[in-house]
C-alpha cells in the first residue's frame, strides 16, 4: 500500500496539468466556434451540447492520429501477420515518434548547454553585478561553497 501512495503521490501533479490542459482546451474549441456562439442566445442547452461534441470530436481525431485508429489496430491483430494492415495501424505511433524526437533532442542540446555555461557566465561577463558576483566567489565566504 506504501508503494502505491506514493505512486499516487507521483502522479497526481502531471495526471492534473494534463486533466487542466484537456479541459482549458476543450474551452477554447467550444466557445471559438462561430456556429457555437451564433447559437448561444437563441439555444443555450443545444449550442453548448454541439460544442462538447465538436470538442469529443476534435479530441478523438487528436488521438487517433497520435496513436492510431482502434479499429485498425484491432484488425491488424486479427490479421495473421498481414503487413498492409500493420503498416496502416502503426503509421500514426511512427509518425508521432519521427515528427517528436527532434524537438527531444533540441531541448536536451539546449538544456546541455544552459547546465554547461551557466556557472561560467558569472565569471566572464565584465557588467557591474557580476564584478560583485565575481568577488563575493573569489572571497571564499563561509556559505560558499
Amino acid at each position: 500500500m506504501n508503494g502505491l501512495k506514493k505512486f499516487g503521490s507521483k502522479i497526481r501533479v502531471p495526471a492534473l496539468s494534463i486533466s487542466v490542459a484537456l479541459l482549458v482546451g476543450a474551452l477554447f474549441i467550444i466557445f471559438t466556434d462561430i456556429e457555437v456562439l451564433g447559437g448561444l442566445l437563441s439555444d443555450p442547452i443545444g449550442a453548448l451540447s454541439l460544442g462538447i461534441g465538436r470538442a469529443a470530436t476534435a479530441y478523438s481525431a487528436l488521438f487517433r492520429g497520435a496513436f492510431g485508429d482502434p479499429e485498425n489496430i484491432g484488425k491488424a491483430l486479427a490479421s495473421n501477420g498481414d503487413i498492409k494492415l500493420w503498416a496502416r495501424a502503426l503509421r500514426p505511433i511512427v509518425e508521432s515518434i519521427v515528427a517528436s524526437v527532434p524537438l527531444i533532442f533540441v531541448g536536451l542540446g539546449v538544456s546541455v548547454v544552459a547546465l554547461v555555461s551557466t556557472p561560467w557566465v558569472p565569471l566572464a561577463a565584465p557588467s557591474p553585478p557580476w564584478r560583485l558576483v565575481r568577488a563575493l566567489h573569489q572571497a571564499q565566504l563561509p556559505f560558499s561553497s
